[in-house]
């Protein structure tokens, strides 16, 4: 399972920079917390591996998604 390819991205042109950083932000803080729970479980049991394989998907798409709006914030700033 491929959650970054399952997931539609929203357009960004429409979107003041502030929105967009704000956007990036919220995923990045989503990823962190995500990492911060897996780390601190104690004991994660035996997940299957469709449930590891969604997991890892959606730490990638969290860290993708907020390079893409980091991005599009920094070209809408510009004159």
């Amino acid at each position: 399972m491929n959650l970054a390819a399952q997931v539609r991205p929203h357009p960004l042109t429409s979107t003041a920079p502030s929105e967009l950083y704000d956007a990036a932000q919220s995923r990045q803080a989503a990823l962190v917390n995500l990492l911060r729970l897996l780390a601190s479980a104690p004991d994660l049991g035996t997940p299957t591996e469709e449930v590891l394989d969604g997991t890892f998907s959606a730490l990638e798409y969290l860290a993708a998604d907020a390079e893409r709006l980091y991005a599009a914030a920094e070209q809408h700033s510009r004159p």
